[in-house]
């Protein structure tokens, strides 16, 4: 069973990943802005752990770190996949 750490789970890839992850029994950390956003998508399970963040808020971003360390030192060093999810930026946005 896999661990994994989600951002932006409350749409999009992010929550598509997570819905699969869920449905093959692995564990889900699940974060967003808004964590009842979430839960209206995912539900409630043993297996899914809802954490806010907002990753420009330094306090928040530094207690995910935290959380994580704890499951790498509990679970394993190969026990955590990491996805991040979010906007994409466009090209033309970069100067390309």
């Amino acid at each position: 069973m896999k661990t994994w750490f989600i951002t932006g789970a409350s749409r999009g890839f992010g929550a598509r990943i997570a819905e699969k992850a869920l449905a093959r029994g692995d564990c889900v950390v699940a974060t967003a802005r808004k964590p009842g956003t979430v839960t209206s998508r995912l539900g409630t399970a043993r297996n899914l752990l809802i954490l806010p963040l907002d990753v420009n808020d330094p306090r928040q971003a530094a207690a995910i770190v935290e959380r994580a360390e704890r499951i790498l030192r509990h679970k394993g060093p190969n026990s955590l996949q990491s996805l991040t999810a979010g906007e994409p930026i466009p090209a033309d946005c970069l100067g390309h």
